[in-house]
């Protein structure tokens, strides 16, 4: 190995070495958190089965009450999506599947013509919809680590006067329910106006069924007090719960991310053969004059490597299907990290090259980008080996069915290629 080769290698070990110990600090820190949040999960239990039990039977004892926290209302114009993300990330897909759960959620209102307001806890889904050009009525911030008890009331009322006010005729909660570590899931619950039905068959309702009370002042004045309490309640239990999750989810990516370096390489023969032949290389002279005599004057274009010496070599192999090939659409891009939309019966292959034009300076480039991954509902995320300076969304994204090529055979010797197999000009001397 050459000693240049040696010292990227060595330097990029220590780099890995230093990122692991970064990851696996993160990781304890976030394990240590979850028995904390996991606690707080649990102390907050008996005060919601407690004024749940006390709604209930207020809810039964005045049930001619009319007030809009428990009244549905007759038509639904406009549904108000409460968003509970972190202010982080590093936490694998804990923010994406809560967005895309809203999202959802938002998309489905509106195919019912209904119009929507958004009210976003974290940083991360507040930076999600500004940077998309959603309509943010609230944001609130700094705190999904370790709610209190007083967030909730912000978030509960920012969206309780607004319903009130007939602004709102229906509002939805979007988080993360912690079930355990290991698991957590999903949930789109509405949170006003408030179900009879739900409260009486909520946790801690059905414990004194049956029993009489005596109510001072009347039950209509106590629950009309009392509901926007439990609606608080509610949040808060939303709250703790997404704040649990986050960090189970933190603690198993920054686990995914330690592991691989934990690995041990074990010493094969290719091992020790680099390492005895070390010596004997380094000594080696170099054979300038044979590379010399080998090269030949650099091709101006692809076109004619691939006429002269057609036979090419692919990343991958191409699958046996007869599924049409279809195009797509880019919908997001971060440097050369590039989402794209395909129908959901033609979506490619990982490692399969994809292309798309853009327009830089007046000039018309195709830029090749290989899959990388699937993240569902019809999308791929794929990397580009040139820069994307002039792309845009909506851009079409043509699916190539097979991997990227490399010209090869006599014709492609002593020149130098970059990945995609163009012919890079004036390396050589």
């Amino acid at each position: 190995m050459a000693g240049g080769q040696e010292r990227i290698l060595r330097r990029r070990i220590r780099s890995v070495e230093s990122t692991k110990k970064i990851t696996r600090a993160m990781e304890l820190i976030a394990a240590s958190r979850i028995v904390r949040a996991q606690a707080r999960v649990h102390a907050a239990v008996p005060y919601s089965d407690a004024i749940t039990d006390v709604v209930h039977h207020l809810s039964g004892a005045a049930a001619g009450l009319k007030s809009p926290l428990l009244t549905p209302r007759p038509e639904i114009h406009k549904v108000a999506h409460v968003v509970i993300a972190a202010d982080r990330g590093l936490c694998g897909g804990y923010n994406s599947s809560v967005i895309r759960a809203a999202e959802g959620s938002m998309r489905e209102q509106a195919a019912r013509g209904r119009d929507y307001g958004l009210v976003v806890v974290g940083r991360k889904a507040e930076s999600y919809f500004r940077f998309r050009r959603f309509r943010i009525d609230a944001a609130f911030t700094g705190f999904t680590d370790q709610p209190a008890y007083a967030d909730a009331q912000r978030i509960a009322d920012s969206v309780s006067g607004p319903f009130l006010a007939g602004e709102y005729d229906l509002v939805e909660l979007i988080y993360t329910r912690f079930v355990s570590a290991g698991r957590q899931e999903i949930v789109v619950r509405p949170l006003m106006p408030l179900d009879r039905e739900t409260i009486a068959a909520a946790p801690g309702a059905e414990q004194a069924v049956g029993a009489s009370y005596e109510f001072e002042p009347s039950p209509e004045d106590i629950l009309e007090r009392l509901l926007p309490r439990y609606a608080e309640a509610r949040v808060y239990a939303a709250l703790l719960n997404a704040a649990a999750s986050e960090h189970a989810a933190r603690q198993r990516a920054m686990k995914a991310a330690t592991d691989p370096g934990d690995e041990p390489r074990p010493p094969g023969r290719d091992h020790h053969r680099d390492h005895g032949d070390r010596g004997r290389r380094r000594s080696a002279p170099p054979r300038r004059g044979r590379r010399a005599s080998r090269a030949r004057p650099l091709p101006r274009r692809r076109r004619a490597l691939t006429e002269e010496h057609p036979m090419a070599v692919t990343t991958t192999d191409t699958p046996g299907s007869d599924t049409a090939l279809k195009d797509g659409r880019v919908v997001a891009i971060a440097g050369p990290v590039v989402d794209v939309e395909f129908p959901a019966d033609a979506l490619p292959e990982i490692n399969h090259a994809v292309e798309m034009e853009a327009e830089l300076e007046g000039e018309t480039i195709t830029i090749v980008a290989e899959v990388a991954q699937q993240i569902g509902e019809g999308r791929a995320r794929v990397i580009c080996m040139k820069p994307t300076d002039g792309l845009k969304r909506g851009t079409l994204v043509r699916n190539t069915g097979r991997g990227i090529t490399m010209p090869v055979g006599q014709g492609v010797l002593g020149h130098v290629f970059n990945v995609i197999g163009e012919p890079l000009e004036d390396v050589l001397g």
